[in-house]
């Protein structure tokens, strides 16, 4: 079956030094490589890489993901110069009942990862409205991740997709996909620096 993930760098990236009590600070990293994955995103030569070698189907979307990936973990290094972990946090299940997951087929699952295992935070009809919601599950992730409620935008914006336009079928559409999920977990941030009164980050 389908399903989608959030990932995150590790915390031990090659930052500039960071009060850890400075919420602008934490923010205004988050914004920094939220910015570079749209960049690496919208890198159309990457996307003609994946095709050329790997195909436009979801073997060359897969490969492109971890194209993606490794480019953005090599632009935030850790301390000790290697290429920031990507870790996976969170995922959105399209929960369909055919493999080419079509509009109005869909009632996506939100999970949250665990020591490998996925557990429903949030769950959606196939028209994307909310049906159920674990509030002692999103306290705790909550509690663990400060980027949560961003993270939470991104996967609610798949939600919206996967139930009006369907799963992806290409690296165009996934890329295209991708951006839309993190251009809200980006707002967010940016809400976030504003509330803070931080100064932007551009």
């Amino acid at each position: 079956m389908n399903y989608t993930i959030s990932w995150n760098i590790g915390e031990d990236v090659n930052q500039p030094w960071e009060d850890p009590d400075d919420d602008c600070e934490k923010i205004s990293n988050k914004i920094k490589w939220v910015n570079k994955v749209l960049e690496t995103y919208k890198d159309e030569t990457l996307r003609d890489w994946a095709r050329k070698f790997h195909g436009d189907g979801r073997k060359g979307m897969s490969e492109y993901q971890k194209e993606v990936e490794r480019e953005v973990s090599e632009a935030f290094p850790d301390t000790k110069g290697n290429p920031a972990g990507i870790h996976s946090e969170f995922q959105t299940n399209p929960n369909c009942t055919t493999d080419d997951c079509g509009a109005g087929e869909n009632a996506p699952v939100i999970g949250g990862i665990i020591d490998g295992e996925s557990f429903s935070i949030m769950e959606f009809d196939s028209d994307g409205d909310l049906v159920s919601a674990d509030d002692d599950l999103m306290n705790y992730f909550r509690g663990q991740n400060d980027g949560f409620d961003g993270i939470m935008d991104h996967e609610k914006q798949h939600v919206d997709d996967l139930t009006s336009m369907g799963y992806p079928k290409s690296i165009d559409e996934w890329a295209e996909f991708e951006i839309r999920g993190f251009k809200q977990e980006l707002e967010h941030y940016k809400r976030q620096l504003m509330e803070k009164d931080c100064e932007p980050v551009f």
